[in-house]
């Protein structure tokens, strides 16, 4: 298995452009951004057995919206 490092944030990171701009009336834009994020790696190492894996993103608006967060992540 090849090993990189690979680092993403927006606004360049692909799931990051479906999604619209945080404002403060948006509260629960990191944990959409997270499950994108999440999902979006998720998928290319579905797709490439043996050549990618990732770590969770985790939002950071609450302690419990992490722990939710970490939990949906092992799940999936």
């Amino acid at each position: 298995m090849t090993s990189w490092i690979v680092r993403a944030s927006p606004p360049n990171c692909c799931p990051c452009r479906s999604l619209p701009p945080r404002t403060s009336e948006d509260p629960g834009f990191a944990t959409r951004l997270a499950r994108a994020v999440n999902e979006e790696f998720a998928e290319l190492a579905e797709r490439y057995p043996g050549r990618f894996g990732a770590f969770a993103s985790l939002p950071g608006d609450s302690p419990e919206v992490m722990l939710a967060g970490i939990d949906y992540a092992r799940r999936h």
